[in-house]
C-alpha cells in the first residue's frame, strides 16, 4: 500500500513540475542518424533542447537547412520530436513511437485520451518494436496534461 501511495505521488508530482527535463545530447537522440549528430554538432549544437531552439520557427529551419545542408521537412520533424522530449518521461525512443502512434509533438498530445492513445502506441508498437515498454495509460495522462501546460502556460 505504501509504495502504491508513493508511487501516486511521484505521478502527481511529474505531472505537475515543470515540464522541460527529457533533453539528450544528440548522440544519445535515436531519432538522429550518425551524419545528422556530427552536421548539427558541426554548426554548435550538442543536445536536443538546442535542437529545438534552432528549429523552432520556419526561418530558423530555412537557416540551419542552409548551413547544415539538412532538409527543412527533416528538421521540421527533428523539432517536433525534440519539442515531445519537454514532457517529462518521455525519451528519444518514446517520442519515436509517438510518432508512429499519430502523435507529433506537444501540441497533438494535449488533445489525446489516454486509453486511446495506450491503444494507437501498443499496434504501433506490434508493428514498429520501437520500445521494450509501453507506458501505462496513468503516465499517458501524466504526459498529456504536461503537454497541455506547455502548450497554455500558467499566467
Amino acid at each position: 500500500m505504501r509504495s502504491d501511495a508513493a508511487l501516486a505521488v511521484l505521478l502527481l508530482l511529474a505531472a505537475a513540475a515543470p515540464a522541460r527535463a527529457s533533453h539528450y545530447p544528440l548522440e544519445e537522440a535515436a531519432f538522429l542518424t550518425g551524419d545528422e549528430v556530427r552536421l548539427l554538432t558541426d554548426r554548435g549544437l550538442e543536445d536536443t533542447e538546442q535542437l529545438l531552439a534552432a528549429t523552432d520557427t520556419e526561418e530558423e529551419r530555412a537557416a540551419l537547412a542552409g548551413t547544415s545542408g539538412l532538409d527543412r521537412k527533416r528538421l521540421r520533424e527533428l523539432q517536433e520530436l525534440c519539442d515531445l522530449l519537454q514532457v517529462r518521461g518521455i525519451g528519444p525512443k518514446m517520442a519515436i513511437l509517438l510518432r508512429l502512434s499519430g502523435i507529433y509533438d506537444t501540441r497533438s498530445l494535449a488533445t489525446q485520451k489516454a486509453e486511446p492513445l495506450a491503444a494507437a502506441m501498443k499496434k504501433a508498437n506490434d508493428v514498429h518494436q520501437a520500445s521494450e515498454i509501453l507506458p501505462e495509460p496513468d503516465v499517458l495522462q501524466g504526459w498529456i496534461e504536461q503537454a497541455a501546460i506547455l502548450r497554455h502556460p500558467p499566467r
